[in-house]
């Protein structure tokens, strides 16, 4: 069993990352003023994947076509090398995220059409070099190679896969997901903002078969 759980600290970094930088959180940088924050745009997280891990990784990452799954392999990348909060722009906080830095923290969540246990890639507190995210790195390199789609959409990268790793690891994460909010022991961490469009065309890309480009 691989080793992960309670670590000293988890570093102190908010990444988050965009298309562009159009949402950059100021809310988020004045409620967390301890904290380094970092926005990647789409070229910064390309970058970032080419000068910090091996080809098949780069590869991999040019061969998704939906930003959102080339989303999930970089704050994987990221996360395992720095460390810190991962948080999808949809969501506000509602505590500060110092008091969540003294372990690793997951959020569970249910595919219940399938009844499959999934853990949410949109929200993630780490140690750097936390081993259940190399294995899912690699795991997106194999389903990349193996054009590899799963039951649903999220089963290549996101919280399916996620899911899946932490089942096979005997894992457990901490915080729960229900309609809209995060919480832990009952108490709201963060929440989906009122005007969030969820609009994208992944899971039409999905549906029709069009999730890698072969040709990169």
């Amino acid at each position: 069993m691989i080793t992960f759980g309670i670590y000293t600290k988890v570093p102190m970094n908010i990444f988050q990352a965009g298309i562009n930088k159009n949402f950059i959180s100021q809310t988020l940088r004045i409620n967390n003023p301890e904290f380094n924050y970092f926005y990647f745009d789409a070229n910064d997280c390309e970058k970032f994947i080419l000068n910090n891990y091996p080809s098949s990784v780069y590869d991999t990452y040019k061969k998704l076509i939906p930003f959102e799954y080339k989303l999930d392999l970089w704050k994987y990348c990221v996360l395992y090398k720095y460390g810190g909060i991962f948080i999808d722009d949809k969501y506000d906080d509602n505590i500060k995220l110092i008091n969540l830095i003294d372990r690793n923290y997951f959020v569970k969540n249910k595919n219940h059409y399938y009844n499959k246990p999934l853990v949410n890639s949109d929200f993630i507190i780490t140690k750097n070099n936390n081993p259940i995210l190399n294995i899912a790195i690699y795991e997106i390199v194999k389903n990349v190679n193996n054009n590899y789609y799963g039951i649903d959409v999220t089963y290549p990268t996101g919280s399916g896969l996620l899911g899946k790793l932490f089942k096979e690891n005997n894992l457990m994460a901490e915080l729960c997901y229900n309609d809209g909010e995060i919480k832990f022991n009952n108490i709201i961490i963060m929440k989906t903002k009122n005007n969030y469009n969820n609009s994208t065309n992944t899971n039409y890309l999905w549906m029709t078969k069009r999730i890698y480009d072969k040709q990169k």
